[in-house]
């Protein structure tokens, strides 16, 4: 088939902060959802947990006088780097800096937490919206109440005397099915139980709060192997498999296709306003 040029690449600008000038780069893994990394920083407004957003100016004037940029580079299935941000002063703290919300909140008159939310993974707007206000997440049933035991998977005979089987067994979705899949995939490969890996899954995530996942073992001899997860560390390929497998679809609105009904086919003609930094205007070619 032959292919045509539809247009060229001028510039390509990610921006690791809502509402902040960003970073130009030379190259960048895309998404579904655009640049790898983008936009997947915060800043939440400690009074009443709303992001911090350019499109309030008189609440928020001075957002586009501050840069953002990742101290590293950002890869896929990899844990997501902190952020160097330039303040309007020419000075520059990190994400990982203990007085970073101090100092961003005097620079902007505002008590403000700088979060992190990975972008694409809907339920992590409820565990970063948890990690702001300092909570922490105690999370029920990390085996699926047996689900991923190791004694389910699409391979394997259902057994009649576990709690699946007791519910009727209305858990055992082809989705589910396949989510017991992979955790059976990686516990044979790294010589683990499949509970152990689903916990260590579950602990992977203490990067968006302080999780505790709450351990349903009825016997000794269930509750010395689920202990043995605080021995294995998933590495960022086996995490990336077990959320690729798992990802929520967002629905509505998230995928109504809003861009495609106000704009048409005419989006990427409109300026990116970020491109430009504070008070600098198009340059005309």
């Amino acid at each position: 088939m032959a292919q045509e040029q539809a247009g060229s690449v001028v510039s390509l600008w990610r921006y690791p902060v809502k509402s902040m000038v960003g970073e130009e780069l030379n190259a960048s893994a895309v998404t579904a959802r655009g640049l790898l990394g983008d936009r997947a920083y915060a800043l939440v407004d400690r009074s009443d947990g709303k992001v911090a957003s350019a499109k309030n100016p008189r609440k928020w004037p001075r957002l586009f006088d501050f840069r953002a940029a990742y101290v590293d580079t950002v890869q896929r299935g990899a844990r997501l780097p902190a952020v160097r941000i330039t303040l309007p002063d020419g000075a520059t703290l990190t994400s990982e800096q203990a007085d970073a919300d101090p100092t961003l909140s005097r620079e902007l008159h505002r008590e403000v937490t700088l979060a992190r939310a990975e972008r694409g993974q809907h339920r992590l707007d409820v565990v970063d919206a948890r990690a702001v206000a300092a909570l922490r997440v105690t999370a029920w049933s990390p085996l699926g109440g047996g689900l991923l035991t190791g004694r389910y998977g699409s391979d394997r005979t259902r057994p009649n005397d576990t709690r699946v089987a007791a519910s009727g067994q209305s858990g055992l979705t082809d989705r589910n099915l396949a989510i017991a899949d992979i955790v059976n995939a990686v516990a044979a490969e790294r010589g683990a139980s499949s509970a152990q890996v689903a916990i260590a899954w579950v602990r992977a995530q203490q990067a968006h709060g302080v999780i505790v996942p709450i351990l349903g073992a009825r016997r000794c001899r269930q509750l010395e192997d689920n202990l043995g997860a605080l021995e294995l560390e998933l590495t960022a390929e086996e995490l990336a498999r077990l959320e690729e497998v798992s990802r929520i679809e967002l629905g509505f609105p998230h995928d109504f296709g809003a861009d495609r009904l106000a704009y048409g086919t005419t989006r990427p003609l409109i300026d990116n306003h970020r491109a430009y930094g504070p008070g600098q205007a198009r340059r005309q070619a």
